[in-house]
């Protein structure tokens, strides 16, 4: 995907792949771009290590049976991520978004707000 800049020249979005990631406690949403779902494990992994570090450890996730989150399940229970444990992953019924209602409807939100956010305002344009 290419954007056209302001200045002339495109802008090339190779992270166009979304998965989002909200605290039932907190509401809190954080989203990580991909180039392709299959490459959302290792940023996930990095993320939720990065979480560990803050003081925040994360002890379950909820995620449907797709193919790149059954790859972050079995990620998880590698050797190399035995500082994250323990994580419990409860996979989720297929074709039931009811069960990830918290992370379906905060994608219409947050792409909402980046579009505000990149789009030109009255006042720029003078």
């Amino acid at each position: 995907l290419t954007v056209p800049k302001s200045g002339g020249g495109e802008f090339v979005i190779d992270r166009k792949i979304m998965t989002g990631i909200v605290d039932e406690a907190t509401g809190k949403k954080w989203l990580i771009f991909t180039p392709s779902k299959n490459k959302m494990v290792e940023p996930a992994v990095e993320w939720l290590t990065k979480m560990k570090g803050l003081g925040r450890p994360i002890r379950m996730i909820r995620v449907d049976p797709g193919g790149e989150n059954v790859k972050l399940e079995k990620r998880l229970k590698n050797v190399d991520c035995a500082h994250l444990t323990p994580i419990q992953c409860e996979m989720t019924a297929r074709d039931t978004p009811q069960h990830n209602s918290l992370v379906e409807l905060a994608f219409p939100f947050l792409v909402a707000l980046a579009r505000h956010c990149v789009r030109p305002t009255p006042l720029a344009l003078r």
